[in-house]
């Protein structure tokens, strides 16, 4: 990595740290500037074991065991909105775009054949949806077809296939009831929560035209989300195509990992670590 440091600055002295245990340990806190200088630095991770920055020309300590704060500017000190990750284990730090941001489809999209089917879904980038108590809440909407057949909805983690084709694998974090309502429409809303970087809970409601096809659900799943994975709304028929016509949906609270096309060279990293 092309790291350029260009500033420090010790933020307390004397300021002592406790681990998880209560046991006390020396800590010192930095804020750092790093000029990384190659786009791919910023996708791939920032190097947080690097001799630029640990180094005796850099902060002099043996590690960074916490990041307090990071953030991205231009070289003018114009803030980009990107969220950040410390992977405490590789001691690296990656950025997100904000996870505020809402990911969508307007696309309508029917189920094929008696498949389970992927109506919607939204990319999850690998250690992005790691922290308990992160959560994504998910709407799609759309009609029913004019028959009795049961219609079957899932929120699908970690199952692969394109928008439109059958599922394959994955966990069914939230599985509802098959509900046989004859036409009229329906609306999903559901929330996913990560308890752990390899566990979720999930809960929601699908609400069709009558009261009487107003199903709940709670789930959970066990998808290691260290590796990047698909979040996918599906539609079951018992019967036939295009009895559950999907024509909107939403994904809020998905971040997308930063691209080459996100940033510039010249920008700089200012990071608020905690060392010893």
């Amino acid at each position: 990595m092309a790291l350029t440091l260009t500033k420090v600055a010790l933020v307390d002295p004397t300021q002592t740290q406790r681990d998880f245990v209560g046991t006390p340990l020396d800590a010192t806190v930095f804020t750092v500037d790093l000029t990384l200088g190659a786009t791919s630095d910023y996708s791939s991770g920032i190097d947080l074991t690097s001799s630029v920055l640990l180094g005796a020309s850099g902060i002099g300590c043996t590690q960074v065991i916490g990041v307090l704060d990071a953030n991205l500017r231009t070289s003018g000190g114009v803030f980009r909105p990107y969220q950040f990750r410390f992977d405490q284990t590789n001691k690296t730090l990656r950025f997100f775009r904000s996870g505020g941001n809402t990911g969508g489809t307007g696309t309508a999209q029917a189920n094929v054949s008696t498949n389970e089917t992927i109506l919607a879904q939204t990319n999850l980038p690998a250690g992005f949806f790691t922290m308990p108590g992160q959560a994504i809440w998910v709407t799609a909407w759309g009609t029913l077809g004019a028959t009795g057949n049961n219609k079957t909805f899932k929120l699908n983690l970690g199952g692969t296939g394109a928008v439109g084709a059958t599922v394959t694998g994955g966990t069914a974090v939230l599985s509802f009831a098959a509900m046989t309502q004859n036409s009229g429409s329906f609306n999903c809303i559901w929330q996913l929560v990560a308890t752990g970087s390899a566990a979720q809970v999930a809960g929601g409601t699908v609400i069709a035209s009558t009261a009487a096809n107003t199903i709940l659900a709670t789930g959970s799943g066990s998808v290691d989300m260290t590796a990047a994975r698909l979040l996918n709304i599906t539609g079951t028929s018992g019967t036939a195509s295009s009895d559950i016509n999907l024509t909107g949906a939403t994904f809020l609270g998905v971040a997308n990992e930063i691209t080459t096309t996100d940033i510039a060279a010249s920008d700089v990293c200012r990071m608020t670590l905690v060392c010893v």
